[in-house]
């Protein structure tokens, strides 16, 4: 019981003090890019940053309100929440794609894909007994195993083998070794980020106390580790 208080505890720091600067980060970073340079592939990939700083930003008034506002409202913020976030991978991937496919990979195909990717996302946030959030849960979402399973196959197929396909060949394009080690960066700050959603899913499915406190603190190291690897991998450069 001590140690539930104690990760119920170290969730509500985590929560008001990194990210809120995290989400100023992401949104930090958004309008660098967009300053630089507001071209298609630049407002593609500022799109991520922007999304997740949303969300960020709506954790932290979900933490703040939820004693005082009713269950339709609360469940109204998570849901965007975890929309934000799960949809804002698909501009990454995007981004991606659009560096390898330039000349071929048109706006009307892209808005497409957007569309197609956020109504697929809504409907598996609306999975049948998928979330568990109420005053019973403390307020705190609990995924069903079979949720998550969902949730894996769903994210995987669409977002991560898209993504290492298109990265694969976009990496053995290249050929100027700057442009290379570039890539990584960028590569590496996208699988940390798909890291950081399976973990997440898996955080609130498995309802294990030490588990719960590791990755609240690893979760925070990632985030930030992988804004500033995509950034700085090709971001920068935009």
């Amino acid at each position: 019981m001590l140690f539930q208080e104690i990760v119920g505890l170290v969730r509500v720091i985590l929560i008001l003090i990194p990210q809120p600067i995290l989400g100023i980060i992401f949104l930090f970073l958004a309008f660098k890019i967009l300053k630089r340079r507001s071209t298609r592939i630049s407002i593609t990939l500022s799109g991520f940053y922007i999304l997740i700083g949303v969300a960020m930003f709506l954790n932290v008034v979900f933490l703040l309100l939820s004693s005082t506002l009713n269950a339709i409202l609360l469940l109204g913020i998570y849901f965007f929440i975890l929309y934000f976030i799960l949809t804002s991978f698909i501009f990454v991937s995007l981004f991606i794609i659009q560096m390898n496919r330039a000349q071929d990979f048109t706006l009307k195909t892209q808005i497409l894909i957007i569309l197609i990717y956020a109504i697929l996302s809504f409907l598996l946030l609306m999975y049948p007994k998928g979330i568990k959030l109420s005053s019973e849960t403390n307020w705190l979402p609990i995924f069903s195993w079979e949720f998550l399973v969902v949730f894996y196959v769903y994210f995987t197929a669409i977002i991560v083998i898209p993504t290492i396909y298109f990265s694969t060949k976009l990496y053995h394009k290249f050929k100027d070794p700057n442009l290379k080690k570039r890539l990584r960066f960028l590569i590496s700050g996208t699988f940390e980020g798909f890291i950081v959603i399976y973990g997440t899913a898996l955080f609130n499915t498995w309802q294990e106390p030490l588990f719960k406190f590791a990755w609240s603190l690893i979760t925070v190291v990632l985030l930030f580790s992988l804004s500033i690897f995509i950034y700085y991998g090709i971001g920068s450069n935009l």
